[in-house]
């Protein structure tokens, strides 16, 4: 430290506590009396960096005839940094070796001066002036202004002791015009300069006294120190005679202890004697591992398993090979010695005749800490293989349980449900878990009560008294799900393994057998209703066609393709079970031979079976006279079809069919009206129609009530269909 004294400031000298200095500093900025500060230089416009740099150097030239030399000091006024050679008037370096000690190669008659400004700013942490200092350089006398200011650092924290101590040359501007003064002037000079002169010298004095009464201080300081490290000298001589009482004391209590350790390792030796005899009578397999899995303690039964020997104590178990299937002994220790819970496997050999539950536990010293694990190794083989007897037993019994045809359940003297088959699972509801569930509460929420009630009251009966139960075919509506359901079941009273009585139940779901009699009786129903009304329509139509005076080919042919058309309209609607088809399907299928001959465009209605067979009628008989007599017989002719409904929304919407012949040749009205007239006005009874013969072809609008012949599609009644073979 003595070395390097600059860096270190002395915070307590007597403890020899000491604080690093900052390296750094700052220099005050400082202006020379007399001289204006320097304008800020206007901006100019940018130019090549070669050029400022000759500016600058030129303006530090300029600027460094003018401001004040000065020193840059640490705290122990070594000097850190020079403002150049102008520094070179007030240095007079003292004989010997070579340093940088402000105090040693600052000219004597500025020493004193410099020291006492340097404490004064140190001391008082500001600037300190003083402007009564004369020096003689090259013969002549000069005024100095000496300026001493402490670097502050960082938002302005003091820097240890850091300084700048600058010097300011006030005499020159009097010199130059020194020949033009006139004697009595030079003379009155001469007297101030001697003042000032007289008063530096006294300011050096007292400041030389200050720094011998700061010596004389030191001195004591010394000498204070000097006695009290005295003092602490004694203080520890009798301090170590009382140590070497209390180590003559201590060696009589290790004897004493050492007794004692004697008995201790007396007892130890007896109870390691008893656990060895204890873990050999057990015969289970035990080794105690540490926590690098080394071997520190095994039992007689673990040499079966593993082949260690005495001599193997410190081995890591890891690098033995065991006839065991297990290899993950790694891990799970590593388990246990960091969640401190017990960790248990069932392991076999490898060839399968023997099974063994194996412990893993964490091996606690008295202190409560970890330091290990212990393993054992219990076999269980007989216990084992009943186990897997059961287990077999018991899936044979749930796989005939399950592959039973009908559904079969069972509850116990609690009626809480025992176990449930595949078949009987979904009749219970959307349970996840069935067993343990209470019976009587769940059928409740099934059915209905009475039906409920009488449920539960057969059971109750049947498990006192032993008597099956048979019920006939009962038909009721499902509570949960609100759809009638039928069912046969029958119901015994059976012994349970634990003892007492349950319940089993067989049941079997005829609900699609039920339902499919019904449907059944209602399809043959509806087969002959619909039989009579199509025998009545062919009759109809046979009776209209075959008249007396057509030839009998003709009739025959119009009889035929009249049929034809009515075996297209019950196609579409054996497609849809006889629910309906589309009115644009019905007209399609019949325009179908003449593509690229007809548009379609009309709301999306959908023809019941009546509406079917008549538009179906219709647009055969239109579509036969157009390619008989109409637009249909010339190659440009073509046929319009549009239909609306009038009054949507309401019961009295009607469906509106318009037929319209483009480029046929001219047609009249029929005289007499045939039968084909006679078919296109009766096919649809309750109906408005119109025949105007245009000059362009054949104009035929229908106008029937929506609700006898169809209606609009669902969720499409706004939607229109349009098509284009045109």
């Amino acid at each position: 430290m003595t070395r390097n004294a600059r860096l270190f400031t002395a915070l307590d000298k007597k403890h020899r506590i000491l604080q690093r200095r900052d390296a750094g500093a700052v220099l005050p900025t400082l202006q020379p009396r007399g001289i204006p500060a320097a304008a800020a230089p206007p901006s100019l416009p940018p130019r090549r960096r070669s050029a400022d740099d000759r500016i600058e150097k030129a303006v530090g030239r300029l600027m460094q005839l003018y401001a004040p030399a000065y020193f840059v000091i640490d705290g122990n006024h070594e000097i850190t940094r020079f403002s150049g050679a102008e520094t070179g008037h007030y240095l007079e370096p003292s004989h010997g070796a070579a340093n940088l000690n402000l105090f040693s190669v600052l000219r004597k008659s500025l020493r004193s001066a410099v020291r006492a400004a340097v404490s004064q700013a140190l001391a008082d942490g500001q600037r300190v002036i003083n402007e009564n200092l004369t020096i003689r350089i090259d013969g002549r006398a000069r005024a100095l202004t000496l300026i001493v200011e402490p670097i502050g650092g960082e938002n302005d924290a003091k820097t240890g002791g850091s300084c700048v101590v600058a010097f300011r040359d006030t005499s020159p501007l009097a010199a130059e015009n020194e020949d033009a003064v006139a004697p009595a002037e030079r003379n009155e000079a001469t007297v101030q300069v001697l003042e000032r002169e007289l008063h530096g010298t006294k300011a050096q004095l007292q400041a030389a006294s200050d720094e011998l009464e700061m010596r004389i201080e030191d001195m004591k300081s010394t000498t204070e120190e000097f006695q009290a490290v005295n003092e602490e000298l004694q203080s520890s001589n009798e301090e170590l005679e009382t140590a070497k009482e209390e180590m003559q004391s201590v060696n009589e209590e290790l004897q004493t202890i050492n007794s004692e350790l004697g008995n201790k390792n007396e007892q130890l030796t007896r109870l390691n004697s008893d656990m060895q005899n204890l873990l050999e009578s057990t015969q289970i397999a035990t080794v105690f591992l540490d926590d690098q899995l080394r071997i520190k303690h095994f039992t007689p039964a673990m040499t079966k398993l593993f082949p260690v020997r005495d001599s193997d104590r410190g081995r890591p178990i890891t690098q033995f090979v065991t006839e065991l299937s297990y290899t993950t002994v790694q891990a799970d220790v590593e388990k246990v010695q960091r969640d401190g819970e017990i960790v248990e496997h069932d392991v076999t050999l490898k060839d399968g005749t023997k099974s063994f539950v194996m412990r893993i536990r964490p091996y606690r010293t008295t202190q409560n800490t970890i330091d290990g694990v212990v393993i054992t190794f219990v076999e269980i083989t007989e216990r084992k293989q009943a186990e897997e007897a059961v287990l077999y037993s018991n899936a044979r019994f749930q796989a005939l349980f399950d592959a039973s045809p009908v559904g079969m359940y069972l509850v116990d003297s609690n009626l809480r449900i025992r176990q449930v088959n595949l078949i009987a699972r979904p009749v219970f509801g959307d349970i996840a878990e069935l067993v343990g569930v209470d019976f009587v509460e769940h059928i409740h929420v099934l059915w209905h009560q009475t039906y409920a009630d009488e449920i539960v009251q057969r059971f109750r009966d049947t498990l006192n008294t032993g008597e099956p139960y048979v019920t006939p075919e009962r038909i009721e509506e499902r509570r949960d799900r609100g759809v009638v359901e039928c069912y046969e079941w029958q119901i015994n009273r059976i012994g349970l393994p634990e003892g007492g009585y349950g319940v089993v139940c067989y049941f079997r779901d005829i609900s699609e057998r039920k339902q499919a009699e019904r449907r059944l009786a209602l399809i043959s129903n509806e087969l002959q209703h619909r039989s009579k009304n199509l025998l009545a329509v062919i009759q109809s139509v046979a009776n209209r066609t075959l008249v007396d005076g057509k030839p009998i080919e003709e009739a025959r042919k119009a009889f035929v393709a009249r049929l034809y058309a009515l075996g297209q309209a019950n196609e579409l609607l054996s497609q849809t079970d006889w629910h309906g088809a589309s009115l644009n399907d019905v007209v399609e299928l019949t325009l179908k031979p003449f593509a690229n001959r007809y548009s379609i465009e009309g709301d999306r209605v959908t023809l019941n079976a009546y509406g079917t067979q008549g538009y179906s009628l219709v647009v055969h008989e239109l579509c036969t006279n157009a390619h008989k007599y109409g637009a249909l017989s010339t190659p440009s002719g073509s046929i319009t079809i549009r239909w609306s409904i009038e009054g949507k929304g309401n019961n009295a919407a009607r469906l509106v069919f318009r037929w319209q012949e483009h480029g046929g040749p001219q047609v009249n009205a029929p005289k007499p009206a045939s039968f084909g007239t006679q078919l296109l006005k009766g096919a649809i009874s309750g109906t408005n129609v119109r025949f105007d013969y245009a000059a362009d072809g054949l104009i035929y609008t229908i106008d029937s009530q929506l609700s006898e012949v169809g209606e609009l599609e669902r969720g499409n009644t706004m939607g229109r269909s349009r098509v284009s073979s045109s």
